[in-house]
């Protein structure tokens, strides 16, 4: 189907939240179905995969591909911002199945369980890719501690990428489902991300069932039936109606809330159109559940972070990456990165493992931004935009002011401003025109201000720029 068509086949999926009418209302992150207390960080295959000319040297996704790469964050600045997860995307297994219709590694390229256990041993932990169903070249074979063949609990459906849709009402189908999360768990296995996941992935070039939301039930279960902790990051751009959301808010860790940002057939990792778009659709994300005064215990997951090589690889300017870094931090959303660790640059370095990163890293992770717009602090998408993640019970809070560009395509306002724009918010827009001042600090640039009750926070920003500011109650 064209785009608009998959778009309709979703329609109500992605409907934007009600007017705020300026009125503050806090959002907080709380401990997610599998037990995670923040967003996942590491780094993912996938980048390099999609878009091999920003990655020489990059031939064949292999484990000494992969090690070259995760050894870079076994190193002390990623490991003290919590960049722990090395992640595998598709092509790590094999078309092959077990003697119990499970999945299983390509033993031409990989070999498992010894790369988890180095990983491990690294202090990293593994991610793999996967998607709901089973393979149909296994329906002959018995579901491991049943007498069930994978035939008998097979809804008759082809998916269109290779695998047989389960029939979730069999009660052996969660028995392979937890069969399976222990042969992960064997593996050294400590996040599954579960793709083309519906209602959600549209233009996804096969022919999915339109709801396979009993897989994320499924593999949730399995993994506390079967003991072993392990992430669950559901893909992609699912459907984020109430319907469906206390679905994923009650299976998930993560889910994703847009579709891939990787500028496909290009030499760079991302473009600022990808940008605009991601950043949107966390806005709809975040705004809509800014109305339920209830923790938020799914995290947004809005695709790889690329900020870690140079402009010239990453495909935006230096100033736009520090945006992409303030917005991926500033939601709270996973920071898997898609970039090349082996040509990361001084700003990369600076974004992903300064002092100043973890520390605000560690606010958002409980407190993420929210849209509250110049003048009215209303939701809507503006271009230039407020952002307000907090205030926390101490009065301390962190604000974006950007210039997020004119729209380019899905970026969610119709303004085509060019150049540099004076972006300017006040204390009242924000919703913390309460206390007598506050300490304004630049996180990236460290310089430091004082703005009192009544005033305003105001910055000259290009296209794609922004100002990530902490602010402190005056003492």
């Amino acid at each position: 189907m064209e785009d608009g068509l998959d778009e309709l086949a979703l329609y109500g999926c992605y409907t934007e939240a009600p007017s705020n009418d300026g009125i503050l209302n806090v959002v907080r992150y709380g401990t997610t179905p599998n037990g995670y207390t923040e967003a996942a960080r590491g780094w993912t295959s996938y980048g390099c995969q999609a878009t091999p000319g920003a990655c020489p040297g990059y031939s064949v996704f292999d484990q000494a591909f992969v090690l070259e790469q995760c050894k870079v964050l076994a190193e002390s600045g990623f490991a003290a911002a919590g960049y722990d997860l090395c992640c595998l995307d598709a092509g790590w297994n094999t078309a092959a199945t077990d003697e119990y219709g499970r999945t299983i590694y390509n033993n031409a390229t990989f070999a498992f369980p010894e790369l988890g256990e180095y990983l491990h041993s690294l202090d990293l932990k593994l991610g793999v890719y996967f998607a709901p169903g089973f393979n149909c070249g296994a329906m002959n074979k018995t579901i491991m501690g049943t007498q069930t063949t994978l035939y008998e609990v097979w809804d008759g459906v082809y998916d269109g990428i290779s695998l047989c849709n389960f029939d979730y009402s069999k009660p052996a189908t969660q028995d392979w489902h937890d069969s399976q999360v222990e042969l992960f768990h064997e593996y050294g296995v400590d996040l599954l991300k579960l793709d083309y996941v519906t209602p959600g992935s549209p233009s996804n070039g096969a022919n999915l069932p339109s709801n396979t939301s009993a897989s994320a039930i499924a593999y949730h279960n399995a993994i506390i039936n079967t003991g072993h902790q392990m992430r669950l990051d559901l893909s992609w751009k699912l459907c984020r109606n109430d319907t469906y959301f206390q679905i994923w808010d009650k299976t998930a860790d993560s889910i994703r809330t847009d579709q891939d940002v990787n500028n496909y057939g290009e030499s760079t990792f991302v473009a600022l159109q990808e940008v605009q778009r991601a950043i949107d659709n966390a806005r709809q994300f975040i705004s809509l559940q800014t109305f339920k005064n209830q923790l938020i215990t799914v995290r947004p997951d809005m695709d790889d972070l690329f900020v870690a090589n140079p402009q010239d690889i990453t495909g935006i300017t230096d100033q736009q990456r520090i945006t992409v870094m303030t917005f991926w931090l500033g939601f709270g959303s996973n920071m898997i990165l898609g970039s090349n660790l082996t040509d990361i640059d001084a700003l990369g370095m600076k974004l992903l493992t300064s002092a100043e990163s973890r520390a605000a890293t560690a606010f958002c992770n409980e407190y993420p931004i929210s849209p509250r717009n110049p003048g009215t602090g209303d939701n809507a998408a503006m271009q230039l935009s407020g952002w307000i993640g907090g205030p926390n019970e101490v009065g301390q809070a962190v604000v974006v002011l950007a210039n997020l560009g004119a729209n380019i395509g899905e970026a969610g306002y119709n303004t085509t401003l060019t150049g540099v724009q004076k972006v300017s918010i006040s204390l009242t827009d924000l919703g913390i025109d309460h206390r007598p001042c506050y300490v304004v600090k630049d996180i990236w640039n460290g310089n430091s201000s004082v703005v009192h009750q009544g005033g305003s926070l105001t910055a000259y920003l290009d296209e794609g720029n922004s100002q990530f500011l902490n602010l402190t109650v005056c003492n």
